[in-house]
């Protein structure tokens, strides 16, 4: 994973993933960026990556509205931008 913040789960400081920055950062310009923006040029490993870290952020997150943004990304990965890749990796 690049880039992000940094927070301590059970002793081992795991590096975010940009797209938990789209979730958390106070920062409206960061914040209100379209999921579209990091996904559509990334890859296969990419969006896997992805999802793994969205999900163990949304098991983890204090905060519901952050949680359901995780949930919302994680569909529309799977749902939008996962298949094309996946098709385009069985060819």
């Amino acid at each position: 994973m690049t880039g992000g913040k940094t927070f301590k789960e059970s002793h081992v400081i795991v590096l975010a993933h940009p797209l938990i920055d789209f979730i958390t950062s106070p920062e409206p310009s960061s914040r209100n960026q379209p999921l579209e923006v990091w996904a559509k040029p990334a890859t296969l490993g990419e969006l896997l990556e992805a999802c793994t870290a969205l999900d163990r952020f949304r098991r983890d997150a204090q905060n519901l509205y952050e949680r359901v943004r995780a949930l919302f990304f994680l569909s529309a990965l799977h749902r939008f931008h996962l298949p094309p890749k996946l098709s385009a990796a069985g060819d």
